[in-house]
């Protein structure tokens, strides 16, 4: 039922993170863990909230990723901010999805018969204490001695608080050492050869902090393997859901339709989102593929419900190569020649190079737009073939399904309709970068107000989406 993926995904958590570097992603373990509460999430409530906050959680280790790139242009105290940031954000999602997930585990056990869920442990540990003296002579005396005591405590408990207070641990062990750049060192007081400022001393805080995640990080695999091992093996709780998840299956289908479409609609408002352009050095950092790549994704699993959606796929793939040529061409004339934008002015050479990377950059965003119109039509699509199977099938005076339907249909289709105009605003002001340039300065700006307009709204209309089609399949009783 998927506890070995979540006890693997928590596994990955173990190491030390120095700045916003892993050395082993954590977006790979918390996918593993939304893997893992997938089936169980379809019928406890605690567990779908804990999926859906693993899940952000794997997308911010993902623009973590993403920034890594950003750490050779910025400054110590951007660092400082860029640790700070991702440290909040991480515990914002990541204590209310470990309390959900428990909480998910201790109603899971209660119903389906789960002995390990509960599981006790005796921990003993000699107290000193005041006690009486032995014998008659001296009695009513009071002594100090050792006194062995005994205490049960919920292994549920204690591996849920140990998590807990392990990734704390390890965000704080992240900032720390950030925080030394703050120091104002070449601005204040007398600096002399024998002064050292603060942020010489953070490789040292590295290794001490790093130390002390991996020494806490091996305790905490210890107890982790422990309690969710015992789950594994818990054969009648293990059966019980199963049971459920199989009954689930057959008595619900559209909530698993539901389910699925939730996940496609939100990977393509990634694919939304990362179609910004973030040149530095001249250079589009978020490179066309990014977006195609998720772009496809979206499209396979929309797939399912309508054949066309390979379409949007297939067009999007051409996308991501033009995107890689595009970017060899940008690297070639802003990194190896050291061109910049003005040298089209008086150098040939210069000249043919932008240019021709400016056509390249057309033909991109006019392949990428076109493979967003084709999965805004099929999503409109297999919206109205969802529509026709949820809900209630009955009509009543009060209640008409087909004009409820087509009432939806129409907000849907009007919402979609407008991210299309936006979208072939977005990836015109995208085509037309390269020459805005050349005239002004602002072309960065056009262009990604133009993205955060199309992505707004895209948010919005997934929301709306999910509110009026998919909303009601979720709910689980």
């Amino acid at each position: 039922m998927g506890f070995g993926l979540i006890l693997a995904g928590f596994i990955l958590l173990f190491n030390p993170v120095i700045t916003i570097v892993d050395i082993i992603p954590d977006t790979i373990g918390f996918f593993l863990i939304v893997a893992g509460l997938s089936k169980m999430s379809c019928f406890i409530g605690k567990f779908s909230l804990a999926k859906d906050d693993f899940l952000k959680l794997a997308f911010v280790q993902i623009a973590k990723i993403i920034c890594i790139a950003f750490i050779p242009f910025t400054s110590g105290s951007a660092l400082v901010l860029m640790a700070f940031v991702f440290g909040i954000i991480e515990l914002l999602l990541f204590i209310p999805a470990v309390i959900n997930l428990f909480e998910g585990l201790s109603f899971a056990g209660l119903w389906y018969n789960g002995n390990a869920v509960y599981a006790q442990k005796q921990v003993s540990r000699k107290v000193l204490r005041l006690k009486s003296a032995d014998g008659k002579e001296n009695k009513g005396k009071k002594k100090l001695g050792f006194e062995t005591v005994t205490r049960t405590k919920e292994c549920i408990t204690k591996t849920r608080n140990y998590i807990l207070f392990f990734y704390i641990f390890r965000v704080c062990a992240t900032f720390i050492p950030e925080i030394t750049e703050l120091e104002m060192y070449d601005h204040l007081g007398e600096v002399n050869a024998f002064n050292r400022s603060m942020a010489s001393f953070k490789p040292l805080l590295y290794l001490i902090f790093s130390f002390a995640v991996i020494v806490l990080g091996i305790v905490y695999i210890v107890k982790i393997s422990r309690y969710f091992g015992s789950i594994r093996r818990d054969t009648a709780f293990i059966e019980g859901l199963t049971n459920k998840y199989a009954e689930e299956r057959k008595n619900r289908p559209t909530f698993f339709i539901a389910s699925n479409m939730k996940l496609v609609l939100f990977i393509y408002c990634i694919a939304v989102v990362s179609s910004f352009i973030m040149p530095f050095d001249g250079v589009n950092v978020m490179i066309g593929a990014i977006s195609s790549l998720t772009l496809i994704a979206t499209s396979v699993m929309l797939s399912k419900y309508h054949k066309i959606a390979i379409a949007s796929a297939a067009v999007a793939g051409v996308r991501a190569v033009i995107s890689v040529f595009s970017c060899v061409l940008q690297v070639d004339y802003f990194v190896e020649n050291l061109y910049t934008v003005e040298a089209i002015s008086w150098v040939t050479k210069a000249y043919d190079m932008y240019y021709r990377m400016a056509l390249i950059g057309v033909i991109e965003n006019a392949v990428a737009l076109v493979s967003v119109l084709i999965y805004l039509a099929v999503l409109l699509k297999v919206i109205k073939i969802h529509l026709s199977m949820f809900g209630v099938n009955t009509d009543s005076v009060q209640y008409n399904k087909r004009t409820r339907d087509l009432e939806v249909y129409n907000i849907v289709g009007g919402r979609l309709l407008m991210c299309g105009i936006l979208a072939v605003i977005n990836y015109i002001m995208g085509g037309a970068f390269h020459y805005i340039n050349v005239n002004t300065e602002i072309a960065v700006l056009l262009s990604s107000s133009a993205t955060v307009i199309w992505t707004a709204y895209t948010f919005s209309t997934v929301n709306t989406i999910n509110k009026f089609v998919y909303g009601h399949e979720l709910q689980i009783s």
